[in-house]
């Protein structure tokens, strides 16, 4: 009984939306806009991963919609994610959260300044720099995996060999302040 009644919370917190265009400025980021309010809903904050469900399945991270997209039951996605999920604009997704492992390190390149990092994200909560390491992560992935389907898995030897540039911190704020 217990498990059915699980079944039907994570059920309840699961939404319909409509497909919009993503903004050219969130293309190829791997990202999901949505209102603020169905973010609450979901129980989803910023940086956090979601499940797109249309024909097929695919992830995105989330972040706060624009503000003329409020109340209007929208999800922004970019044609990469449309294309995985198998739907169009103007198609209903159901949206969900969903869980991912964190990881437990994050190899650094010899280029990364930690004091510099440490300048820049003066004032960020501890969300905030979660926010930025999860956007880091994703841009050196789509850096070294430019082709790779949201979803799919990285072979574990692949994965070894990633190592995150300043670079990729330094796109990653960029991501983070533009919706701060």
């Amino acid at each position: 009984m217990k498990r059915i009644l699980r079944e039907m919370d994570k059920e309840e917190k699961s939404v319909m939306l409509k497909v919009s265009e993503a903004y050219p400025r969130d293309a190829g980021r791997g990202t999901a806009r949505i209102d603020t309010k169905t973010m609450r809903k979901l129980g989803v904050v910023s940086g956090d991963v979601i499940e797109i469900k249309g024909k097929n399945i695919a992830d995105a991270v989330v972040w706060p919609g624009y503000s003329p997209d409020s109340n209007k039951s929208i999800i922004r996605i970019d044609r990469d994610i449309r294309g995985n999920t198998g739907v169009a604009i103007d198609d209903r997704v159901r949206v969900k959260k969903t869980t991912v492992k964190d990881a437990k390190r994050m190899p650094l390149a010899t280029n990364v300044n930690l004091k510099e990092l440490a300048d820049k994200t003066e004032g960020f909560v501890g969300a905030d720099i979660a926010a930025l390491c999860k956007e880091a992560a994703l841009h050196t992935i789509q850096r070294k995996h430019p082709k790779i389907e949201t979803g799919k898995a990285i072979p574990p030897n692949e994965l070894k060999k990633l190592k995150v540039t300043m670079g990729d911190f330094n796109e990653a704020l960029t991501a983070i302040k533009e919706i701060r």
